[in-house]
């Protein structure tokens, strides 16, 4: 939906918004300020003139302005209206779909969004775990982060010849570091559904949409991905 503000000091622009709910409307914001076709200065359609438009309630518009303005996108300058802000900058807010899903729920006995192995299938990992006690050594924050030997080994045995090496704290925070370097707010990323709650919790923390595409024992619905990457 296409949304003019007939009032002579907002901007020019015409505001598509196709997702009238607050991360939508934050979503369509934050990839116009990105695109360059909102810029600094411009003013927003009104709160009651945007939920009037897009048939939703003004707190729905409001949560979305909310959320711009935590990111640093947007500012509020009472009843002049919110504007675009000078510097766009993002603030990941903590979320918290992880504490409201990752939980036990009546008599389920094991919780599978929480990603985490059953530790009766995990190896004894003492003596591995002894050895490398007597190796260690005191590290130093100006060392390489990879040790010599396994980047060796990650160099010869690597499918691709890689132009660097990045030691990352586990699968969240390589996905973490991955969205931080090649995402902006409000681009939209497809994700497995189901999937693990702290990847919901980390998209909306970045200002991200996700998209969720099915999946089955082979994998993503190849039908449901086509649409999802059409988007």
């Amino acid at each position: 939906m296409s949304i003019d503000d007939p009032t002579a000091d907002a901007a020019p622009q015409r505001i598509v918004i196709d997702d009238p709910s607050p991360a939508g409307i934050a979503g369509a914001i934050g990839r116009m300020i990105r695109a360059g076709e909102l810029v600094p200065g411009d003013r927003l359609p009104t709160v009651r003139h945007l939920a009037a438009q897009l048939g939703v309630s003004p707190a729905t518009v409001s949560h979305g302005w909310k959320a711009l303005a935590r990111s640093g996108l947007v500012i509020s300058r009472g009843r002049s209206g919110t504007f675009v802000a000078a510097r766009a900058g993002v603030d990941v807010a903590r979320a918290s779909r992880t504490a409201t899903m990752a939980r036990t729920h009546g008599s389920i006995g094991l919780d599978l969004s929480k990603g985490s192995p059953d530790p009766e299938l995990l190896p004894e990992l003492a003596a591995a775990l002894a050895n490398v006690a007597k190796r260690a050594a005191t590290t130093s924050y100006h060392d390489h982060p990879v040790v010599p030997e396994l980047g060796e080994l990650l160099r010869t045995r690597w499918p691709s010849k890689a132009q660097a090496l990045t030691v990352v704290d586990g699968a969240l925070d390589a996905v973490a570091r991955s969205l931080q370097a090649v995402t902006t707010y409000g681009d939209r990323v497809i994700v497995e559904d189901p999937t693990f709650p702290q990847f919901l919790d980390l998209l909306e923390g970045l200002g991200l949409q996700h998209v969720a595409v099915p999946i089955d024992p082979h994998g993503p619905d190849p039908a449901a991905f086509a649409q999802a990457v059409s988007q």
